[in-house]
């Protein structure tokens, strides 16, 4: 019994792992278009704010479509931000539209959380 315990935990982690991400992107990816539209209402685009500014609100707006508690989408933003800023600042200009700010902002941080 201890050796298909063996054989099963890893499958079964890995599926669970795999399961979770897909549901966080499903959510993640039909809020995109509401929060591109609510970051450029309120001018936090490359045009308007700094990179690192435009991909923390992102971050933040994301992790909030997931999670019901502001506080606990902080929390999650404050612990990947510096990477997510890190990898994609480069990419932005003033001239990237919200949108793509937001989706690449998404990958980032899925891949970091799973």
């Amino acid at each position: 019994m201890d050796s298909l315990r063996v054989i099963l935990e890893p499958i079964l982690r890995k599926y669970l792992r795999d399961a979770t991400r897909a549901r966080v992107q499903r959510r993640m990816t039909a809020a995109l278009p509401e929060i591109a539209r609510k970051m450029a209402k309120k001018q936090v685009t490359p045009e308007h704010a700094a990179a690192g500014v435009v991909i923390r609100d992102a971050l933040f707006r994301l992790w909030r479509s997931v999670i019901s508690s502001g506080d606990l989408a902080d929390l999650v933003r404050d612990l990947q931000d510096d990477r997510v800023v890190a990898a994609l600042a480069p990419r932005v200009t003033a001239e990237t539209p919200v949108a793509d700010v937001v989706a690449w902002t998404m990958d980032e941080a899925l891949n970091l959380a799973f």
